[in-house]
C-alpha cells in the first residue's frame, strides 16, 4: 500500500505541572528535513525526540511544534519585564482596532514563549512522559493521513499503469499495417536498387537484416510488459521506501516507451506511444509525493 508525504497530526497530554500541545506537518523531500526548536523545558531531550520522529516519518519535509503550557510554578518566578511589556503593548493595540475587550490580554501574555520562565525549570518523568505520549499520538495521526492520501494517490497511478497497459495492448493491432507499409518502401527501394548496375547483393542483404532489426519492437514490448506487472506487484506489496523504486521503475518503463517511440517508423504507433508518455509523465509527479 502507498502512503503519501504529505501529513498533518496534532494531539495533547498533560502531566500534574504542564499542558503540551504538538503539531506534525509534512510535506514532500527527498530525505527527512525536520524543523524543530524545543521549548526550554524539553532540550535535554530534544535528541530523543529527534530520533522518535526520524524512525517514525523516514522521509519528508517535516514541522514539529511542541508548545508548553505550565499549570503551576515549581521554581521562583522570572519575568521577562521588556519583551512582556512589547507584547502587551502591541496585544492591546490589536484589541482596541478589532473592537475586542482586553480582560484576558494578560493571562494570553504568560502563553507566549520566553515571557515566563521559572530560574529552575526541570523536565519531570511525568513531564517528558506526556511530551512522548503526545507526540505519539500526533505521529499515528499523520500516518493515517497519509495513509489516506497515498489510497488517492494509488487509485491515479494504478489508472495511468492500465492506460500504458492498453496502449501496449493496442501496438500488435498497428503492426500489421505498419509492417506493409515499411516492406511497400522497401520493395520500392528494391526495384530502384535492381535497376542501378553493379549493386553488391550480399552487401545489400546485410543491410537489409539491419534494418529490420533495427525496426523490430518485440524486445521492447515484453520487456514493457514485464516492468508493467512488475510495477503493480510492487504497489500492492508491503516493501518499505516504494516511492524511490517505483520511481526508478517508472524510469526504466520510460526508457522502453522512448525506444517504441524511435522505432515507430509509423504515425498510428507514433499516436499511441505519445499517450503513453502522457500517462507516464503523470505517474512520476505523483511518485514525487509517495513515501
Amino acid at each position: 500500500m502507498l502512503k503519501s508525504m504529505t501529513g498533518f497530526g496534532a494531539a495533547k497530554a498533560e502531566s500534574e505541572n504542564i499542558k503540551v500541545s504538538v503539531e506534525v506537518r509534512c510535506l514532500n523531500s527527498r530525505s527527512l528535513d525536520m524543523m524543530f526548536k524545543p521549548p526550554g523545558l524539553f532540550r535535554e531531550i530534544e535528541h530523543e525526540i529527534r530520533q522518535k520522529v526520524s524512525t517514525f516519518l523516514i522521509r519528508g519535509k517535516t514541522d514539529l511544534r511542541i508548545t508548553v503550557e505550565y499549570k503551576k510554578i515549581t521554581g521562583s518566578g522570572r519575568i521577562n519585564t521588556a519583551l512582556a511589556e512589547a507584547y502587551y503593548t502591541e496585544m492591546k493595540a490589536l484589541a482596541e482596532r478589532l473592537g475586542n475587550s482586553d480582560a484576558n490580554l494578560m493571562e494570553s501574555l504568560f502563553r507566549i514563549p520566553d515571557v515566563f520562565k521559572t530560574e529552575d525549570e526541570e523536565l519531570s518523568e511525568t513531564d517528558a512522559k506526556a511530551c512522548f505520549g503526545a507526540i505519539q499520538e500526533a505521529l499515528t495521526k499523520v500516518d493515517e493521513f497519509r495513509r489516506a492520501e497515498g489510497k488517492n494517490l494509488e487509485k491515479d497511478i494504478l489508472y495511468r499503469i492500465a492506460c500504458i497497459q492498453d496502449g501496449l495492448d493496442k501496438v500488435p493491432t498497428f503492426e500489421k499495417e505498419r509492417m506493409n507499409r515499411i516492406r511497400s518502401r522497401i520493395e520500392e527501394h528494391i526495384s530502384y536498387l535492381k535497376t542501378e548496375a553493379g549493386h553488391d547483393k550480399s552487401r545489400f542483404e546485410e543491410e537489409l537484416i539491419y534494418y529490420l532489426e533495427k525496426i523490430d519492437i518485440t524486445e521492447e514490448k515484453v520487456r514493457l510488459a514485464s516492468h508493467l506487472k512488475y510495477f503493480r506487484e510492487m504497489v500492492n506489496g508491503t516493501d518499505e521506501d516504494l516511492g524511490r523504486k517505483l520511481n526508478f521503475l517508472s524510469q526504466e518503463i520510460g526508457r522502453e516507451i522512448n525506444t517504441l517511440g524511435s522505432k515507430a517508423n509509423d504515425a498510428d504507433l507514433q499516436r499511441v506511444v505519445v499517450n503513453m508518455k502522457d500517462d507516464l509523465e503523470k505517474i512520476k509527479e505523483q511518485l514525487l509525493n509517495i513515501l
